[in-house]
């Protein structure tokens, strides 16, 4: 099972749309599943943080990571990339307690 199924893709071409993937780890960080969360245009994706936390709660991770891509090549996060990834830290370190 591929950790980051995108980078199959990646290798044959670019998507002209983003991607945000999911993979849900277990107490000791090897990978238990990867799933597709969403499909965007060009320069844009939405995912609910409720979806997303209750999709990482549906796959029993212990942690996961996310990743996303961006058609334009450059991977370089942008502001609303870091406002969520902070937002969701602080959602999944209150889930915790």
């Amino acid at each position: 099972m591929s950790a980051l199924p995108h980078a199959r893709s990646r290798r044959g071409g670019s998507r002209s749309h983003e991607e945000l993937w999911i993979a849900a780890l277990d107490t000791h960080g090897r990978l238990r599943e990867t799933r597709l969360l969403a499909r965007g245009s060009d320069d844009a994706l939405y995912v609910g943080r409720s979806t997303l936390l209750r999709t990482a709660l549906d796959m029993a991770a212990h942690s996961f990571v996310l990743v996303h891509d961006h058609p334009s090549g450059d991977p370089t996060p942008t502001r609303e990339d870091e406002a969520m990834t902070l937002e969701l830290r602080h959602l999944a370190s209150d889930h915790r307690r």
